[in-house]
């Protein structure tokens, strides 16, 4: 049921995103920039070049346990953008300290990245 809920909000928003485009931007040919912005989003999905979604991966934990795949990240703030569940499991797998903010987990975890840790 919630699904559904959810579903539903998505699509009541998104029309109301794409009326209001319309509305305050007449001249703008709005189909042609989201086939665009989609056709950009897949090619660098292709390359590899979104953080956090290689490929060769299933999510951003790779394998059965919950070890982290960094070498898509170059800056511990796109670490950041993991969330702080995967970030302490990602800590917890290589047995660091996992807890402190998200800032912080992040900046411990990516000081790891090309270091054998385990």
């Amino acid at each position: 049921r919630k699904g559904a809920d959810y579903k539903n909000y998505l699509q009541s928003l998104t029309d109301y995103l794409y009326s209001f485009i319309n509305r305050t931007k007449p001249m703008m040919e709005l189909d042609q920039e989201l086939t665009d912005a989609l056709q950009d989003i897949n090619g660098r999905f292709e390359r590899g070049e979104c953080p956090g979604w290689a490929k060769e991966q299933v999510g951003a934990m790779a394998h059965s346990g919950a070890h982290l795949d960094l070498s898509a990240f170059t800056t511990p703030e796109e670490v950041a953008s993991l969330g702080l569940d995967r970030l302490k499991s990602g800590l917890m797998a290589l047995g660091l300290k996992c807890g402190g903010t998200l800032e912080e987990r992040a900046e411990r975890l990516f000081l790891t990245k090309g270091k054998d840790v385990s």
